[in-house]
């Protein structure tokens, strides 16, 4: 079993549902990226999620993620350094329960090291800045609300606040939180999936977009409007699920030609 691929086919199965109840007629689903010796494939240098023809038009479809990959990098670097911190912070201090809430510019977090990558010994030092300042609070005793100064963290970190309570049957727990206005966030994201996904679909045909439920959490409104927003997109079709079904959020004419990039 393959998580990955039975979503892809889900969200792709719903698309399909909402095409055929909008009258069109969709026909030769395959998978170039499952079926590499397809003769379908030759002279073509990507691999879309699914392709297929929709009114007799070639279609691909590609299941998108929405967390760009900038950020993710970042989430990366934060559970490193929660995952160490929360170790040694329970260690030190098992009697007292802390609750600590980080926020964090993903940007200086996830070029913090060459390339984008966080090392070993990075995460290490900044963990024991975290667990510096946690233990001190610790030392208060239960019932404590501390405000942290920015300049005693790491780099990255534009703040946090600890609460310390009595001991129970759970352990220390560290949250980090990304710095991001939501629509700058959205609308950055749109712009990777615009040029990224534009181009690997462009050699396919009409292309569909679709970002599954997990993508969204709590900004599918958000997502909406910036796609709405956008007045070039590459795509034919550009589909928001949720957990029943896939929403038409964007779409031109099949025979209008795309913009030109720039």
């Amino acid at each position: 079993m393959d998580p990955q691929r039975d979503l892809e086919r889900v969200a792709i199965e719903w698309v399909i549902h909402e095409l055929e109840v909008e009258g069109h007629d969709v026909r030769d689903l395959w998978f170039p990226e499952y079926q590499p010796d397809d003769p379908r494939i030759l002279g073509r240098r990507t691999r879309p999620d699914g392709a297929m023809l929709v009114d007799g038009h070639e279609v691909a479809i590609d299941v998108t993620g929405f967390w760009s990959e900038l950020r993710g990098k970042a989430a990366a670097g934060a559970r490193e350094v929660r995952q160490m911190a929360e170790v040694a912070i329970e260690a030190a201090r098992p009697e007292v329960r802390l609750f600590g809430l980080i926020v964090y510019d993903p940007v200086r977090l996830a070029h913090l090291a060459p390339g984008g990558r966080r090392t070993a010994e990075r995460a290490a030092a900044d963990a024991a800045l975290v667990v510096a300042v946690a233990l001190e609070a610790a030392q208060q005793g239960p019932g404590v609300r501390i405000e942290i100064d920015p300049a005693r963290l790491p780099v990255w970190a534009d703040g946090m606040n600890i609460t310390t309570a009595a001991r129970s049957r759970w352990p220390a727990r560290l949250t980090f939180w990304p710095r991001r206005e939501i629509a700058d966030e959205v609308a950055e994201r749109l712009a990777e999936i615009a040029e990224d996904k534009g181009r690997q679909l462009a050699g396919w045909g009409l292309g569909i977009i679709a970002i599954p439920p997990r993508a969204l959490t709590d900004k599918a409104t958000e997502i909406a409007a910036g796609i709405a927003a956008r007045d070039a997109w590459p795509f034919w079709r550009v589909y928001l699920l949720d957990a029943s079904r896939a929403h038409l959020v964007w779409s031109r004419d099949a025979d209008e030609p795309p913009p030109q990039a720039g």
